[in-house]
């Protein structure tokens, strides 16, 4: 397969510091040359980015890529991810044409980027099919594995899909490429690939109104493994929808079911708990008022993300029980106005919020326009805001859909800006931020250290030496879910990787002098 290569204009920003009195600091952007193409809209986009903290701090050793291609318009990035050896994937389809899969290093430099675009808009010949790729993982040996549909498409619609997968290595040749065209009795709407263990990838079949069915396929990708299917219990809001399959623990996982019971005035989510052979559990509805979005604590609690009547942020902590523990608005986003969101537990705590929000206008007033600004943000335990970023072009609908953390805790993510259909150009914004406290209200990430984890890859245990006594120490999995944690005796602590699955670990170690990733690869 011939690989083609993007070219990307750089900027480069230097440390960029935010007082601690939370006031807003426009991050400027240096011009570009003007002999390079569309160097106007790049400044501009740029020239948008917001950082505000409640922590004090600054954010530092960020960089930004704008990446350009004539004849593309309207990417949408599915999936970020951060890969052992300190490189980023990400998976991008541009609309009404097909699927991109981009590999950047450390530095945000485009090492290789995997086409499969149509060169029409709407090929007349519909045996092409239309690749969208939309779940990124990495195996033992360094090779990419990525899910995603093939199907047909016309100038409104993705369908006729049917599930596919790729191995490719680190070089970007594919080495292997599977389709469910013979597996499966018929094709399927199009919907999300949801990674619920790390070996676990399930797909959501919404042909029936009345019903939802969801199957996981094995490994090999030869045969289906589990199936179940569930009453649509918002059958009758056509505003329906599958907000998330969330893993809940090592054995069980939870399906987000968002939408407006029959005679309600009010938006709920239903939470449907079922083990990885996919026996039903338990049931469990919270009462949302407006749109939200949920993710899954440690301790099994559930923290959800929710609009209120005027488009401002809502957090709120549930126990295991559907009991509510507390709400609130966000200190630090009580004057922000969402037009989408999503939320991702994270990999050392807290949470992150994705999504768009309204730009404002030269008063400072709402603008309550097609123009939307792209908001990464993070959230603490206790539903507060530490920190968020807003960026794009302000004349434009931009969105950050997807994001990954680095080992070191570096946040890197994708802005799209999006005109859908129009004749205009945009880019893909990349940016890495590193956010770093000076109070005690959030850890800083220890960029050198003493520890030491072996052998890895290991069969049966792993040490991790040169820990100070007193730390907490957690074993994460590659989809952020704790699988074990260790008491720290003599500066070290031994982990069982026997009931570990194959594949990428972290150890999480916190201690009084910050926070600690160290990869762990489990081969049986």
């Amino acid at each position: 397969m011939k690989n083609n290569i993007v070219i990307f204009l750089v900027v480069l920003l230097s440390s960029l510091t935010v007082d601690i009195n939370n006031s807003i600091h426009s991050l400027g952007a240096q011009e570009l040359a003007p002999n390079i193409h569309k160097s106007k809209s790049g400044s501009r986009i740029l020239s948008n980015n917001v950082f505000k903290t409640t922590i004090g701090g600054e954010v530092d050793s960020v960089w930004q890529k704008l990446v350009y291609k004539p004849e593309w318009h309207d990417i949408t990035t599915n999936h970020f991810f951060a890969a052992s050896d300190g490189s980023f994937y990400y998976a991008s389809h541009i609309y009404n044409r097909g699927g991109l899969l981009t590999k950047i290093n450390g530095s945000g430099a485009i090492e290789w980027t995997i086409n499969r675009k149509f060169s029409e808009d709407f090929p007349e010949d519909t045996s092409k099919y239309y690749i969208r790729f939309e779940n990124i993982s990495e195996l033992t040996n360094g090779d990419i594995l990525v899910y995603g549909y093939e199907g047909k498409i016309d100038q409104f619609r993705f369908y006729d899909t049917y599930p596919i997968r790729f191995i490719i290595s680190p070089d970007g040749t594919v080495k292997e490429e599977k389709s469910t065209r013979t597996l499966l009795p018929k094709s399927l709407p199009h919907g999300p690939v949801y990674t619920i263990f790390p070996d676990t990838r399930v797909y959501v079949n919404r042909e029936k109104s009345d019903s939802i069915s969801i199957f996981s396929i094995d490994t090999s990708f030869t045969k289906i493994q589990n199936t179940l299917s569930f009453n649509n219990e918002y059958k009758k809001d056509m505003y329906n929808r599958i907000r998330g399959i969330l893993p809940y623990n090592s054995a069980s996982f939870t399906i987000v079911n968002s939408g407006l019971f029959p005679l309600d005035t009010a938006r709920s989510v239903t939470l449907l708990r079922y083990t990885n052979e996919f026996e039903f559990i338990n049931r469990l509805v919270i009462h949302t008022e407006n749109e939200a979005d949920v993710a899954i604590n440690t301790d099994g609690s559930y923290f959800i993300l929710q609009g209120s009547s005027d488009r401002t942020f809502i957090t709120s902590k549930y126990d295991t029980k559907g009991n509510l523990l507390w709400k609130k608005q966000p200190e630090l986003l009580k004057n922000l106005k969402f037009f989408y969101f999503e939320i991702t537990k994270g990999n050392t705590g807290g949470f992150f919020i994705t999504g768009e929000i309204y730009s404002f206008k030269d008063d400072g007033s709402i603008n309550y326009s097609d123009a939307h600004l792209g908001i990464i943000a993070k959230l603490n335990d206790e539903g507060e805001c530490d920190w968020y970023y807003t960026t794009g072009d302000k004349n434009l609908m931009n969105r950050i859909m997807s994001f990954a953390e680095a080992p070191n805790g570096d946040v890197v993510f994708v802005c799209n800006s999006i005109v859908y259909g129009k004749e205009q150009e945009t880019s893909i914004q990349i940016t890495r931020l590193r956010p770093r406290a000076t109070g005690v209200l959030e850890q800083v990430l220890i960029p050198n250290d003493n520890i030491s984890v072996y052998p890895t890859p290991t069969t049966t245990t792993v040490t991790i030496s040169g820990i100070e006594n007193g730390t907490s120490l957690h074993i994460m999995n590659s989809i952020g879910m704790e699988v074990a944690n260790q008491q720290v005796i003599n500066s070290k602590a031994e982990i069982d990787a026997t009931h570990l699955a194959s594949g990428m670990y972290f150890a999480v170690i916190h201690s009084l002098k910050g926070t600690i990733m160290k990869p762990i690869i489990v081969s049986h």
